[in-house]
């Protein structure tokens, strides 16, 4: 910083100044410091920053899994949006195993990082606990209500799935089935009873027979989609609550001679990119996935930078993207 100064013919605490993005520096001594430091090729030391600034300038961020589109989607909007602010990123995977997940929450807790996003849709009350008790900034994403304590990020899934079954109701179809993640999750029993409700409202009595249970970590959407088609009285529809789930469902369609939408209408949820290359391209439920990523970043840098702002959850809205996976059925058939 020294040489920096005097090639910019300031102090060398002007240098820090601008180096740790303090304000009180005029535009033309600012320029003038970074014209040198380009001329010298100077990195700022980060963890000298670090240091002086009294934080790690870390985010961690905790996720069930890798390698699917719905949280390549949520990251992509959390790591923007960290650049913004000139901060890393911490990544753990838990595979839905508790046990890690108490384990890195204690590390990240003890300094490793400022804050903690969190992927994870069973979320344990033991590491909770465990950030509850030491005031550590922390945001729950995809999570369908606040529990008080804690800020969040969600969207609207019981309207989300009432508008996917209305939209087959109005398509004259009346045996749906729905293909969901693991009920004893909030986000699904949310949906469950969003496709309940759009049945009721149509007069149509619920069939927990054409309800199907899933395990997104451990897909079983095939089984699942076979179950369905051996009933005597078939769905002529499928809705499920992931389009993975609705990808899986679209091959066994294909493996068992059946056409979609001729033969089985169908509808996703998320919107990820492959909704749009498959064929026929996938009417789905838009899930704003980047967006809950950056809205969960700029909660946690107000947790971050102020201890004393109360939870908030912030709940984002759906959409329902209509493309060709669906289409109408005969009244003779309905």
């Amino acid at each position: 910083m020294a040489d920096v100064a005097n090639v910019a013919e300031v102090s060398v605490s002007t240098v820090s100044r601008v180096v740790n993005g303090y304000e009180h520096v005029s535009p033309t001594v600012r320029a003038k410091v970074k014209e040198a430091m380009d001329v010298l090729g100077f990195v700022p030391n980060r963890q000298a920053q670090q240091l002086v600034r009294g934080r790690s300038e870390v985010v961690g961020l905790m996720v069930d899994t890798l390698g699917t589109e719905y949280i390549s989607e949520i990251i992509n909007g959390i790591n923007e949006a960290l650049l913004d602010v000139d901060n890393d990123l911490l990544l753990y995977t838990t595979q839905r195993q508790r046990m890690k997940a108490d384990t890195y929450v204690r590390r990240i807790v003890n300094g490793i990082a400022d804050g903690l996003i969190m992927v994870v849709p069973q979320v344990s009350e033991s590491y909770l606990d465990i950030m509850y008790e030491a005031s550590f900034p922390h945001v729950l994403v995809d999570i369908d209500a606040s529990n008080g304590r804690s800020w969040s990020v969600g969207i609207t899934n019981w309207q989300a799935a009432f508008d996917a079954v209305t939209y087959l109701l109005e398509l004259n179809h009346r045996r749906i089935a729905i293909i969901t993640d693991q009920l004893e999750l909030s986000t699904s029993a949310s949906r469950l009873a969003g496709y309940k409700a759009a049945l009721e409202a149509y007069g149509i009595a619920y069939d927990p027979d054409l309800v199907k249970e899933d395990n997104y970590l451990f897909p079983a959407a095939r089984k699942l989609t076979e179950q369905l088609l051996r009933m005597p009285d078939a769905p002529s529809a499928i809705f499920t609550t992931s389009d993975l789930a609705a990808i899986r469902v679209m091959e066994t369609l294909r493996l068992h001679g059946l056409q979609i939408p001729r033969d089985m209408s169908l509808i996703g949820f998320d919107d990820i990119p492959t909704a749009t290359t498959v064929y026929p391209r996938l009417t789905t439920i838009r899930h704003p996935l980047f967006e809950m990523g950056q809205e969960a970043v700029a909660a946690l840098l107000r947790q971050i930078e102020s201890s004393d702002i109360s939870p908030n959850h912030i709940q984002l809205e759906t959409e329902l993207v209509i493309r060709e996976s669906c289409m109408a059925l005969s009244p003779l058939k309905a």
